[in-house]
């Protein structure tokens, strides 16, 4: 018959020791502070971790080493001067001996320290010593004076709260925000401050401090005292006591009411724009064809009828409406372009430019141009939008070519999240001087009657790229051709 008994035997309680020795040793391994333990020896018993690394050691390396190994030799006699009286009384009695004591890097450097010493209970042959290196932490009383002025100078309401939204503190930007003094808020419940519509949203985000979540940014609404409402920011992030329970929340409110009014009367105004290029171009279209088509007739019928300035002027009159046309096309296109905004598809490039290729080979080959390019991935993006970037920097290297044939290759690299294309020719070039102008609307480097254009292609092609979240960049030297590169989001690996 099995005999249980409550009595502990020497060699229980022996083990017992041990363990708790070796429990012991395990957590202060674990202190986010650097600490030390000597014993008798004076060697390092026991020390964090943090100390370790703080004085270049190895954590096993460490343990064992005595006190001239981690103490420089003024810092020495300052320790000894203390310990004697120290070990005679054996209570934790804190001895601060703030920049007396330089502790020595295992390279051999010095690091100036804040030290503070103490005996352990029950152990009158240890002592305690915890150091800070004084170029990497302020004191508390300082940093809680830094802090508290942070806080008080803040523009953005600063609060905290129980987990059941019990407001705890209350910063003056929270009171010109919301225009509650401190002794009348505190002690209130948080949702005095939440319009009824946005009550669930409040319980929500609270709940998800409670699990120990930081909520960034969420935008909702709050409600000051007297009744008006107001757009706002709002992050919180969890308090915790010293076993990392969560017991409150930091609440930062940043008012965005009118941040928010600019960015929706800047889409408006946007959207406006937008649907006036539309409208304009689109209903240019017709008188434009009308007169190009009839100075064309004159041009045909009446050449050599009247006398050589009324045929000069009719080319000019052509020539002229025929450049409008293309203008207002481009425009067009420029506006749609704008204006739609599909959801992103996976787009294969290469079977695009193929594409692209295909329907500018007539201007290719009265060019005597050619384009490489090898395998290209695909992306993330709207095919229609893509086409008319590969289309516009494919006319443009044809379009200022040097004397020799143009010669373009295009690539591409994948880099994480994004996809950096490049169409590279041997042009003319131009200088990097002016390389800011050509994305820009109607804007031209070149006499209109040298190279044709309306000035509106590489805009299209920044506007889309930015669009989809990239950028568009161009590199490139006078005679030495020019490199026009972008990115675009990269298909999900949960699409690919």
């Amino acid at each position: 018959m099995e005999e249980h008994s409550t009595a502990t035997s020497p060699g229980r309680a022996h083990v017992a020791a041990n363990e708790a020795s070796r429990l012991s040793s395990l957590a202060m391994q674990q202190i986010g502070s650097p600490i030390f333990i000597f014993d008798e020896k004076h060697r390092v018993a026991v020390a964090s971790r943090p100390a370790a690394r703080l004085l270049g050691y190895d954590y096993g390396d460490l343990i064992g080493c005595t006190v001239d190994s981690v103490l420089t030799e003024s810092a020495l006699k300052h320790y000894l001067a203390y310990v004697d009286a120290f070990f005679a009384r054996p209570e934790i009695r804190p001895v601060e001996l703030d920049g007396k004591l330089s502790l020595r890097h295992k390279d051999g450097s010095e690091i100036k320290a804040n030290v503070r010493l103490a005996s352990l209970p029950g152990l009158p042959a240890a002592m305690l010593m915890e150091f800070h290196d004084e170029q990497k932490f302020l004191p508390p009383e300082s940093l809680r004076d830094a802090l508290a002025a942070i806080v008080g100078d803040s523009d953005d309401a600063i609060l905290s709260k129980t987990l059941d939204g019990t407001i705890l503190t209350w910063n003056p930007g929270a009171e010109r925000l919301f225009g509650y003094s401190p002794d009348e808020i505190i002690g209130q419940s948080v949702y005095s401050l939440v319009p009824e519509q946005c009550s669930v949203d409040e319980a929500g985000i609270l709940a998800r401090v409670r699990n120990n979540e930081r909520v960034r940014h969420f935008e909702t609404r709050r409600r000051c005292k007297d009744g008006t409402e107001l757009e706002v920011s709002v992050t919180l992030s969890p308090i915790r006591n010293g076993a990392g329970q969560v017991v409150a929340a930091s609440s930062i409110v940043r008012d965005i009411t009118e941040a928010r009014r600019r960015d929706a009367e800047l889409r408006r105004s946007n959207a406006e724009l937008e649907q006036f290029a539309y409208v304009a171009s689109h209903d240019l279209q017709e008188p434009l064809r009308m007169v190009a088509n009839y100075t064309e007739l004159l041009a045909e019928r009446y050449r050599g009828r009247l006398d050589d300035k009324a045929d000069l002027y009719i080319k000019y009159a052509s020539g002229g409406a025929r450049r409008m046309q293309k203008l207002v096309s481009d425009l067009l296109t420029y506006s749609r372009n704008a204006s739609q905004d599909r959801a992103p598809d996976r787009v294969s490039t290469r079977a695009l430019v193929a594409e692209v290729l295909q329907s500018m080979q007539s201007t290719m080959e009265n060019a005597g141009a050619s384009v490489q390019y090898g395998e290209l991935p695909d992306v993330l993006g709207d095919e229609g939008q893509l086409w008319h970037v590969f289309q516009n920097l494919i006319d443009n290297a044809i379009k200022f070519r040097s004397e020799a044939a143009p010669r373009i290759v295009i690539a591409a690299v994948s880099s994480g999240s994004h996809v950096t294309f490049s169409v590279t020719d041997n042009g003319i070039g131009l200088d990097m001087k002016h390389a800011d102008q050509l994305f820009q609307m109607f804007r031209r480097l070149h006499d209109r009657d040298k190279y044709e254009g309306s000035g509106i292609g590489l805009a299209l092609v920044r506007r889309i790229v930015e669009r989809h979240g990239g950028t568009v960049w161009v590199e490139s030297a006078p005679g030495a051709g020019a490199t026009f590169s972008f990115t675009l989001p990269a298909v999900p690996d949960g699409l690919r």
